[in-house]
């Protein structure tokens, strides 16, 4: 499961229970994101409180699942979808920071991309 968070609007027809049962929302801490469950992987688009260029990390990270082969970790596809929102060096993208969280204690490795179509 991938999933995406973004910071919720505050009107009458917003719900305070939680997006998704991997995640909890403290709401003396703004939106910060702390994971409760284990075995669960969290790859975060920039740090608390900075700004993401809507696409460009998610853009990678999907490239990277793309060509996913079954033998490279998502550590370090992570870390190539990082380097690859760097090498781009586009001028919006030089402060957004991505992160990568995991409670897991062993290598998540997804299957390839081709077993997937």
């Amino acid at each position: 499961m991938v999933q995406v968070c973004q910071v919720p609007s505050l009107d009458a027809g917003s719900s305070t229970s939680d997006p998704a049962p991997v995640q909890h929302s403290d709401p003396q801490q703004d939106t910060h994101i702390t994971l409760t469950r284990p075995h669960t992987v969290l790859l975060l688009a920039t740090l608390r409180g900075g700004r993401a260029v809507r696409g460009a990390f998610t853009g990678a990270n999907a490239d990277q699942f793309r060509i996913a082969d079954g033998k490279k970790d998502i550590s370090a596809m992570f870390d190539c979808a990082v380097r690859s929102l760097r090498k781009g060096r586009d001028q919006r993208t030089e402060e957004q920071i991505p992160e990568f969280r995991k409670t897991t204690d062993n290598v998540l490795i997804l299957p390839p991309a081709s077993n997937l179509i």
